[in-house]
């Protein structure tokens, strides 16, 4: 199968896309149209810079780059970012030769990344399929942007036109289907859901033969000091105020908070940190690549997730969850809808409502005080994981959608 890939971000950028490409490529003939590599930065690193590097190969895939506008800082240039990838993606694809088989778009955010997979797709009149994580106009809500004003009301027939020129659109939270049908009017037999999987090497099976490994070392680091870990992007929306809030209602118990990457609310959470006076619980790591994340994770007790619930963006699923479960991790977490409900039924850990400092830190004692139940949760977050979220269970699945071949579930 040819399959024609368009996203604005890819690798060296760190987004699960860059092994979903690496994975159609062993045995289908694929092309990446992407962006140029300034998510992780911030701006485009300068081996990219002058043309460079436009035309790669990127595992069995061919990957080209199209110019556009850096990220920088501020919602001007992250606009002007969205908008410049859109465009010149959309140039390249409307003149593209090239004969496929089916488009492919991996959205992250903004919804207009798809535009020039859409684009060709239009123009040959071949099938295309949207993986959505992220909802639109919803997502400009964390912007400040409300309902009801010109701008939200663009965002939305703009939105509403590329989901509804997808022939199949494929989602990371169930929930996201109730939201498409509501607000842009997509029927339920054009959608389904796809969870996601973990990249990382999947090492929960690490926890499950402890005992013929290395039992005695587990057990020591278990008994001096409970670790919590929160991965990922540190923005409004993670609401890592009520991991604070949850910390300072049991500061001076023996506990510590590694918060692992970056994001625009991190200054924030830092004051907030000391405010609360939890300092001493808090270790704050910035981003840091999959080998050393790897390290975190092996000295990671339990594992934090939260989101805030203001409005359907509360209801996804995020990306970690799977990667807490895929490590063995156990839960602790405070987010609403589909999250709690995957963590309630795996058993792989405890979880409140969003926002329920309170809640999550009674959560938090529980574990400081009982070991085995962190190896317990853990175990059961691993078997759960690799029962639903396995990495070839979700390329099967994609395959079958790109073919036209999967039926709705």
């Amino acid at each position: 199968m040819r399959i024609l890939v368009v996203g604005q971000v890819f690798y060296p950028d760190h987004f699960r896309i860059n092994d979903v490409v690496k994975e159609l490529a062993k045995d289908h003939q694929v092309k990446m149209v992407t962006g140029l590599p300034d998510y992780d930065l911030g701006k485009v690193p300068k081996e990219f810079r002058l043309f460079r590097r436009r035309r790669e190969n990127f595992h069995g895939a061919e990957v080209i780059r199209v110019p556009i506008i850096s990220r920088r800082k501020g919602p001007v240039f992250r606009s002007l970012n969205y908008i410049s990838y859109a465009l010149m993606g959309s140039f390249y694809t409307f003149f593209l030769r090239e004969k496929y088989d089916v488009v492919f778009s991996f959205q992250t955010s903004p919804i207009t990344m798809f535009l020039p997979g859409l684009v060709y797709a239009k123009k040959n009149k071949v099938r295309s399929v949207l993986y959505t994580l992220d909802l639109w106009p919803e997502s400009v809500k964390a912007m400040s942007i409300r309902e009801g004003t010109f701008f939200f009301d663009l965002v939305h027939r703009m939105s509403s036109r590329i989901y509804k020129g997808a022939d199949k659109v494929l989602v990371s939270s169930p929930s996201f289907m109730e939201y498409l049908k509501e607000k842009i009017g997509l029927s339920f037999d054009r959608m389904d859901y796809l969870p996601q999987y973990t990249d990382e090497i999947a090492e929960g099976e690490e926890l499950l033969n402890s005992e013929e490994k290395d039992q005695k070392s587990v057990d020591v680091r278990l008994e001096k000091l409970r670790t919590f870990t929160f991965a990922g992007n540190i923005g409004f929306v993670q609401d890592l105020e009520t991991i604070v809030e949850a910390a300072s209602k049991i500061k001076g118990k023996p506990f510590q908070i590694h918060i692992v990457g970056s994001g625009s609310n991190e200054g924030a959470i830092r004051n907030l940190v000391r405010k609360k006076k939890v300092e001493e619980h808090f270790i704050f790591h910035g981003r840091k690549d999959q080998e050393e994340m790897d390290d975190i994770y092996k000295c990671t007790d339990v594992c934090l997730l939260t989101l805030r619930n203001d409005d359907f963006i509360g209801r996804t699923i995020p990306g970690k969850l799977q990667t807490y479960m895929a490590k063995g991790k156990a839960i602790a977490g405070a987010i609403s809808y589909d999250s709690m409900d995957i963590i309630k039924e795996s058993g792989a850990g405890y979880c409140v409502e969003s926002g329920d400092a309170l809640g999550l830190s009674q959560i938090m004692v529980k574990y400081i005080n009982d070991a085995d139940l962190v190896r317990s949760c853990g175990r059961r977050a691993f078997e759960y994981y690799e029962n639903h979220f396995r990495k070839e269970n979700f390329i099967q699945s994609l395959l079958k959608h790109l073919k036209g071949e999967e039926k709705n579930v």
